[in-house]
Order: C-alpha cells, then structure tokens, then sequence
C-alpha cells in the first residue's frame, strides 16, 4: 500500500484548518461573540483592550459607561446602518412579568398619578412596543454582503415599563437592601442586564429612541423638554443659586404601537414595529421636519444601541443632516408643531466638538452662540447666565455618540468622555 507524502497530509491539514476559520468568521456564532466582546470590553484585561481601541476606535464609551449608567450594544460610528439593515420580527405575545412587581405595580402607579398630578405631568398609559432579542444574519444582494440586524419585537405598554422603576425607586426610600432585592425579584440587577440575556428576563424592555438632526449650517438642533414629561423630564432650574438650563438630543421618543395595530402606523415599517419610524416620526412631530422637504428620508442612519440601565430600555441612536438651516427651523417651530408640547423650546448650537464639550462642563449657556426660536425670546434671555447641562444620561450617551460619529471617536475621547460626571440615579429624569 502507497503512503501519502508527509507534505500533502500536512497541506490538507492546513486546508482544514483554514477552511473552519472561515466558517467560523462569517457565522452568526462569531457576529455574537464580537456582540458579547464590545458589551463586555471593560471586563477584559488591560492590555487587550488598549488593541481593542486602536483597532476598533469605538471603544471609547466603555469608559465612560459605568458613569452613564448604561451597558453598549454594538455601535457603528464610522459606518452608520441604513434603515434596511434593521429588519424586524413582531412576535404577538405579552411577557409575564414577575410576581413581586404585579404586587406593588398598583401602589405605585398611584403615588405616580398623584405625583404627576400635582406637577401637571402626563402619565398617559401609551401601548408601545419591547425589545427581547436581536439576532444577526449575513445576506448578500447585488453582489454585496452586509449584515443584518433583526429586533425580536413584542407589545407592552408605557406602565408595564415604568412600574419596575416606580417600585424599585419608592422601595429605595425604605430600604437600599429592599430596593436591591427588589431590582434583582424584578429582573433588572445590572449585571443581568445584557443585550444578549434579555429573552430570558421577565422584565418588559420599552424601545425609546434618541434623533440627532444637524442643520444645512452646520447646527444640532437641541430640545428643551417640558416639564411636563413624566420621561426626561426638561424642568429647569432657572431660579436656584446656580441655575441650571437642560438640554436633550434633537428629537427622543419612545415607539407607539396603534391598536388595533395596522400597516398604516407610523411606527410600521414593512408590515413589523421599526425604531426607524419612530425616529422619522419624532422629526415631524415634534419638529415640524418633513421626509423629503426638510431632509432626504434614506440619509437617516442607526449609529447603534445601548441599554439604558437607570430605566432599563434600550435605546436606538439615529443620526440625519437636514436641508434646511437652524433659522429654517426655528422658524417651523414658531409656527407650531404637532407635540410642541413636548417641548418647552428648542434650540440650534454650533456643530463641533469644542461647543458640544461645553454642555459636558456645564459652562454657561450664553457661551453655546445658540440661534433660537423669536417666540420663546424671554426663555433664553433668563437661560443666559444658566449653567448648560444634559437633561439625563439618556441625552449624554447618545451626543457622545453622535459626536464620535461627527468628529471622530479618538477626539471625543481625548476631549468630551473626561468631562462627563456620574449620572443622577432616578430613574424617572
């Protein structure tokens, strides 16, 4: 019998080898295990992490995330996704939720009703939409390949979300190790708190969503909510010793599912729940932005997600240059929007790194050179000697990373993460 030259069985050999890499590289298996390494990148050794950086350069937030109290997702700052890249999977089909928070839900939603009441906030019970999973797939049209993110979708409504933090905050009044016994009972222990575990908590997880729109001028635009929000709420504290003027992204919101739900919702996209719609429906409602008037719908682009750990939701960040200039805009705005009651005002800031950094210090807003609306002329002229902040960690994570996609995330580290202070803990700002 023949033997085969020692040299052949070792090329085969190294065949084989080469031939499982490649399986392994373009598999779902691996699209999940580079997920798992950029949500847990700072439980990584030291010196892997600094390659992670240098090769990645979206590292950044992860170290600033435990100040933000958020957990990251995947982002995409250097190549945005188009909405047809994120697909959709609505699975009719309502969570249970633990018992321990169908207890207390009902004491908490009255200190709430009440709560609001006396502040003139809205507690409106809007049905909505949660997030379980998102799978990753590669597909190939026309010749390319890309990947493609699917949200596993499910209803909910707006106090199955907000009851699991009414509960958990009202305990932490009696009790811290109450309140921690009930955050773990409830499903929403930080550290279960993951992209990739939440198909297995019974916790209901509300899709809301942060728009980041830039001028034909090169302007953010940047809202000043309402008190009357129960969610990011913009109270200002205008008439403190060191007043304070908050300021949120472009346009927040948190998905809208219509009942009986139809194909015409405005948060439908291709029959399934889209944060793409949201996002597009944000802009018009809110702003007065118009699709194809005001900005070309196919330049909205996802700059990623992450989990929002003071509310546990997750959060979309999407990122769109307008046609029109920050006077255009603010000249919509006076006439009045469709939720101008959102919003106390809005605003339109320079769009650089160095004025966006200034929010972060918390200089004061007359430094910002904002062009505002002539309506809300008196709100801004008390706002000038007011210190600029972010109304929420909310509104901190998605600037930071919409400027790491606008100015490039090694400036944003170098310039704009130092500057960033520990979040407020309550989870209903």
């Amino acid at each position: 019998m023949t033997e085969f030259p020692k040299w052949i069985i070792q090329a085969f050999g190294a065949l084989g080898w080469i031939w499982a890499l490649v399986q392994f590289f373009g598999s779902q298996r691996f699209s999940t295990f580079r997920s798992n390494l950029v949500i847990n990148a700072r439980e990584l050794p030291r010196g892997f992490l600094s390659i992670f950086r240098k090769s990645h350069g979206f590292d950044y937030l992860q170290g600033v995330s435990e100040a933000l109290r958020i957990r990251t997702g995947l982002l995409f700052v250097d190549k945005p996704l188009s909405l047809h890249q994120i697909t959709s999977t609505f699975e009719e089909v309502w969570t249970d939720r633990p018992p321990s928070i169908d207890r207390l839900a009902p004491e908490a939603l009255l200190v709430a009703a009440k709560e609001a009441k006396e502040a003139g906030r809205t507690l409106d019970n809007n049905p909505s939409y949660e997030l379980r999973r998102i799978d990753v797939a590669r597909v190939t049209e026309t010749g390319n390949r890309e990947r493609r993110y699917d949200l596993i979708i499910r209803p909910t409504d707006f106090h199955s979300f907000v009851y699991p933090n009414l509960a958990v905050l009202q305990e932490s009044k009696r009790s811290p190790q109450a309140s921690a016994d009930l955050r773990s009972a409830a499903d929403l222990d930080d550290r279960r708190l993951h992209f990739d575990d939440m198909e297995h908590l019974k916790a209901r997880f509300r899709i809301g969503t942060n728009t980041v729109a830039v001028t034909f001028d090169q302007r953010v635009i940047l809202s000043i909510r309402s008190k009357k929000q129960l969610m990011a709420t913009g109270e200002q504290l205008l008439d403190q010793r060191q007043p304070a003027f908050r300021l949120h992204t472009s346009a927040p919101e948190g998905m809208l599912r219509t009942i009986p739900a139809g194909l015409m919702d405005d948060d439908v996209l291709n029959g399934n729940p889209h944060p793409g719609k949201t996002s597009l429906r944000a802009l018009r409602t809110e702003l007065g932005l118009l699709q194809e008037e005001h900005f070309e719908g196919d330049r909205l682009r996802c700059l990623g997600w992450y989990l929002d750990l003071l509310r546990s939701e997750p959060q979309f960040v999407f990122f769109v240059r307008l046609k029109a200039t920050a006077k255009e805009v603010c000249k919509i705005w006076n006439m009045g929007t469709e939720d101008a009651h959102e919003n106390l005002s809005i605003c339109c800031v320079p769009w650089d790194a160095d004025t966006i950094a200034k929010v972060y210090a918390q200089k004061l807003f007359a430094e910002l050179d904002a062009i505002t609306p002539d309506k809300d002329r008196g709100i801004f002229e008390r706002a000038r000697n007011a210190r600029a902040e972010w109304s929420s960690n909310q509104a901190k994570a998605s600037m930071l990373i919409a400027s790491a996609h606008a100015f490039g995330a090694r400036n944003v580290a170098e310039s704009i993460s130092p500057l960033i202070r520990d979040t407020d803990q309550a989870p209903t700002n």
